[in-house]
């Protein structure tokens, strides 16, 4: 698995002498990044709902 960092670095690397893909990716990197730390955001915000449920148990995370 590569980390964030790393597949930015490899994806601008790939894109490096081909300027007009290069142009259309980095906004595309940008979104990836500014999604993921989002996504991390918003799971740590349900995280600290749910632990502060009393309705919901750990058992309830494996029902599906």
């Amino acid at each position: 698995m590569v980390g964030a960092v790393k597949f930015e670095a490899r994806i601008k690397e790939l894109v490096e002498n081909l300027p007009d893909l290069a142009v259309l990716v980095e906004p595309l990197l940008t979104v990836r990044r500014v999604l993921r730390e989002q996504i991390g955001i918003l799971h740590r915000r349900l995280l600290a709902i749910v632990r502060d449920d009393d309705v919901w148990t750990p058992s309830m995370s494996s029902a599906s």
